[in-house]
């Protein structure tokens, strides 16, 4: 009985420790991946589960079903369309929407357009960035480094869109 009361202690200490030394929570977030095909929405997210795996983000199952987005695709105004379906949600402030629509650019490389909820009237547009699925994946430190970084940027920029202005 002893023995087990030193374990949890010990395993307590082992959780509270990296908090109270300045260890950073990553942030949450509400991530849906949509593509034209299966190829690039699964590499896509590969890369997503990776970065997750990585604590770059923790990932929030989706209130929104990949089709109700998939139904933009091929609206003229996709950004509006993606924002009235994620603004159509109530806000929940402890993991917000994030919604990336990949498109095939080549073999093993990808843009993913990423939208928020659109709330915030200030925040730029959503841009699109390229992404390296190989070197993201794959590559050796340095390009498996840039792209997560493009990747995580196109993130952040949805994020922006969903803090109410």
């Amino acid at each position: 009985m002893r023995h087990w009361r030193v374990g949890m202690a010990g395993l307590a200490l082992g959780l509270v420790l990296p908090v109270a030394a300045g260890a950073t929570i990553p942030p949450s977030y509400k991530v849906l991946v949509v593509a034209p095909d299966e190829e690039t929405e699964a590499s896509s997210r590969a890369l997503v589960e990776a970065m997750t795996t990585f604590n770059a983000f923790f990932k929030a199952p989706s209130d929104i079903h990949k089709n109700e987005i998939a139904a933009c695709l091929p609206e003229p105004d996709l950004a509006a369309c993606v924002h009235a379906k994620v603004a159509a949600r109530p806000v929940d402030e402890r993991a917000r929407p994030v919604i990336i629509v990949a498109r095939p650019v080549s073999p093993g490389v990808v843009t993913w357009t990423c939208f928020g909820s659109g709330r915030n009237a200030k925040a730029p547009p959503s841009g699109t960035v390229r992404i390296d699925l190989n070197a993201a994946l794959f590559g050796a430190p340095k390009p498996r480094t840039e792209a997560r970084r493009e990747a995580m940027g196109c993130i952040y920029a949805a994020e922006t869109e969903s803090v109410e202005s």
